[in-house]
């Protein structure tokens, strides 16, 4: 059991990039419960055969689909919006998405909105067509992350991000140690991120874009609530003078030469709300703590299985992606 990958893919539109990865994850496991093209529905399986519009169209208005876990219970609902560029997608923890038809998506008891989580404006997931490369990969065994990230063609800050991560780490007794991440268009340092080397802030640090990560905070609890979630950045103490890690240690590894990333943690900052506090420790993402160009490969625990994304970095399988 391992991480798969499919890479180097330039979709033609962002509905050809979700059907891309609609394929990329049934072919690890995952499993269509039901969709619909706009023109036919099914209540237990995949009408959607290609990336285009027509019967069986990804590109179609309102075609959607709802892709569930290997595990059985948690399930991803994706729908194209007005364009191919905006979508809505949306989380059902245990209770699953039932109904739906053609043009009209499922609905779940306990669904969560991913992405424009805070309801301001469009659900933009994608930038313009044919201008990125897309790169996605996929655990085929449990807790089964993903992400799905897009590089622009010739190099740049990443324009796209699709992503569930598990918690490396999580606080005891999270029943739902996941974090969800759908966020794209051309503000890409409100993405994943731009290395400052003054102010220091991955996913916007506590500033968020206006499509922040989303995850539940005491799911199960008495007042369990789902809402936004940031990626913390840790400071050092020594001889209590308070030091920026990307500061003091940009230089990298003094041994090896090498430069080096660091633990992302998952945090509700005070500020947002209930159940502030710790969330876990990132198992896809680790924060870079020196500048390199996205696309760049780092070897972490092998060659090249690291790739920088803006202020971060993500699992890699070893090869040279394409810019």
């Amino acid at each position: 059991m391992a991480k798969q990958f499919s890479i180097n893919q330039i979709p033609a539109t962002g509905s050809e990039a979700i059907f891309l990865w609609k394929q990329f994850m049934k072919s690890i496991g995952w499993t269509v419960t039901r969709s619909g093209d706009t023109f036919s529905f099914s209540g237990s399986g995949d009408v959607i055969t290609h990336g285009g519009i027509g019967a069986g169209g990804m590109n179609n208005t309102f075609a959607w689909f709802v892709l569930q876990a290997p595990t059985g219970t948690k399930q991803l609902q994706l729908q194209r919006n007005v364009t191919s560029l905006e979508w809505n997608v949306s989380y059902s923890f245990s209770a699953g998405f039932t109904g739906g038809a053609a043009a009209a998506r499922a609905s779940a008891t306990d669904q969560k909105t991913i992405n424009n989580g805070g309801g301001v404006g469009t659900p933009t997931l994608f930038t313009t067509d044919g201008t990125y490369r897309l790169h996605m990969m996929a655990d085929d065994a449990s807790p089964y992350g993903f992400y799905s990230v897009g590089i622009p063609c010739g190099g740049g800050l990443p324009t796209h991000i699709w992503m569930m991560d598990p918690m490396l780490e999580s606080v005891s007794g999270d029943a739902d140690p996941l974090v969800f991440y759908g966020d794209g268009g051309t503000s890409a340092t409100n993405i994943l991120g731009a290395y400052n080397a003054v102010a220091y802030g991955p996913l916007g640090n506590n500033t968020l874009s206006s499509v922040p990560p989303q995850a539940w905070r005491n799911k199960g609890g008495g007042s369990e609530t789902f809402g936004p979630i940031t990626g913390a950045f840790p400071f050092a103490y020594p001889f209590g003078t308070r030091t920026s890690l990307a500061g003091a240690y940009a230089h990298g590894n003094h041994l090896s030469g090498k430069r080096m990333t660091f633990p992302l943690f998952w945090c509700v900052p005070t500020s947002f709300g209930t159940y502030p506090g710790f969330k876990g420790t990132s198992s896809l993402l680790r924060v870079l703590l020196n500048p390199l160009a996205t696309g760049s490969t780092l070897d972490f625990s092998s060659s090249k299985d690291r790739i920088v994304v803006g202020a971060c970095t993500l699992p890699w399988n070893g090869t040279d992606p394409r810019v």
